[in-house]
């Protein structure tokens, strides 16, 4: 009878396993196992449940989440596959809330005989029965999330304005392009330099910054929120699901701020210098509001895939070493947490790239001393047909320059602002 109960609850013994486990559950040895004695079997084992369910509870908050169910299954030496931990979470998540209560938790552990094999759990949970051969939070609130993003976005723009500036100036083709890359990155400098000092770098990092403050954090919140709209696990999602959410959130935090995106660009091309407001009212009189917008297609194409490698790649990774560290107690450092930045910038960077160059043409289409093109066709082609392959990557190394730690800084930030809220709302 014992047997053909644990097979109905999915728990596949050999004959060595069910006789340990009767020999636990029969305490008088009378070879039947009374109703008391089982009381007795189920609050031992209930005790030593507790202590593994608050071990794997990292954030203390009486539930398990997929993550937390992950790295408490890795920190066994445990190895599964995504598939296989998801199948399972969803067999011991009965009410369908996204977490683990402990009732869940000690339903799937109780009847567990002692020497099972728990990768064959797992196995079995994704196959709903098991094939082995026995024998054989919310972490942080939504409003401390938008300030957690808007000041690593502020701080890293802020540090790499200088670079963006130059970068900017290349982009719209406003120096020659022979004579190679420092050159040219070197007249643009001296160019800034000459307009008014060392305040001339950070020229239009005002409206940088309040551009990237609300796109930062509203990226990071709608990417978790889409994420959990999305996957089918949003603790343990697959990477086309954090792709999609990725994507996504990047297109809409692009949309949102666009207009600004628009004055930033004009602001830092102006030579003499001017205001938000004057560039609003300048391109509101003479283009009307779609001027606000000019340049929005080709940022948006290029924006998914940016956003959607860019946050995939950096939570991959993330995910990866949070496994690795929980192993000996820790968080990830500093150090770790930029590379990661680094890593997922780099490669979304490189793909759309072209697209990013042809956006800011588009920005400063009009302008004294540039072109005006007719749309994101026709402004990839003048660049091709003038500047060859090579002139939809113009401005790229100072891109790179200022790309790499103003994201691997805003990451950071990110991070380090969020786990000193989590240990505050603790304390």
């Amino acid at each position: 009878e014992v047997e053909e109960g644990l097979r109905r609850r999915g728990i596949a013994v050999s004959d060595d396993q069910l006789r340990s486990m009767l020999g636990e559950l029969d305490a008088n040895k009378d070879r039947r196992i009374s109703a008391s004695e089982f009381d007795a079997f189920c609050d031992k084992r209930r005790a030593n449940i507790k202590q593994v369910f608050r071990d794997v509870d990292a954030d203390g908050d009486g539930q398990i989440d997929s993550k937390e169910l992950r790295r408490g299954v890795e920190r066994a030496g445990l190895k599964i596959s995504d598939e296989q931990l998801r199948a399972a979470f969803k067999r011991m998540d009965l009410d369908r809330d996204g977490r683990l209560s402990f009732d869940e938790f000690e339903s799937t552990l109780m009847l567990l005989p002692h020497g099972a094999n728990p990768e064959a759990v797992f196995d079995a949970f994704a196959h709903r029965a098991f094939v082995d051969d026995p024998d054989g939070g919310e972490t942080i609130g939504t409003a401390k999330k938008l300030a957690s993003g808007g000041v690593a976005g502020a701080v890293s723009r802020s540090a790499t304005a200088p670079i963006d500036r130059i970068k900017t100036i290349m982009q719209a083709g406003r120096l020659p392009s022979s004579g190679g890359i420092a050159p040219v990155a070197g007249a643009a400098a001296r160019a800034v330099w000459h307009e008014g000092g060392w305040r001339a770098f950070w020229r239009g990092n005002g409206a940088n910054v309040a551009k990237v403050v609300p796109e930062t954090a509203t990226k990071y919140v709608a990417f978790d929120i889409l994420k959990r709209q999305l996957a089918t696990d949003p603790g343990n999602a697959t990477v086309l699901e954090r792709f999609a959410a990725g994507g996504m959130a990047g297109a809409a935090a692009q949309t949102v701020v666009y207009p600004l995106e628009i004055v930033k660009t004009r602001v830092s091309l102006s030579a003499g210098g001017c205001s938000m407001a004057t560039v609003i009212a300048g391109v509101l009189r003479t283009e009307g509001t779609r001027g606000l917008f000019k340049g929005l297609t080709p940022s948006l194409v290029g924006i998914f895939p940016y956003a959607g490698i860019d946050l995939m790649a950096n939570s991959v990774l993330k995910d990866a070493l949070a496994a690795k560290y929980a192993e000996v107690g820790r968080d990830p450092g500093v150090a770790e947490l930029l590379g990661c930045g680094m890593a997922s910038s780099t490669s979304a960077m490189l793909v759309t790239y072209p697209l990013n160059l042809v956006r800011t043409r588009l920005q400063a289409s009009g302008m004294p001393g540039q072109p005006t093109y007719s749309g994101p066709v026709e402004c990839a082609g003048k660049i091709l047909a003038k500047e060859g392959f090579a002139g939809l990557y113009r401005g790229l190394v100072p891109n790179l320059a200022k790309v790499l730690p103003a994201t691997s800084v805003s990451y950071a930030v990110y991070d380090v602002l969020s786990s000193w809220q989590r240990r505050k709302g603790e304390d």
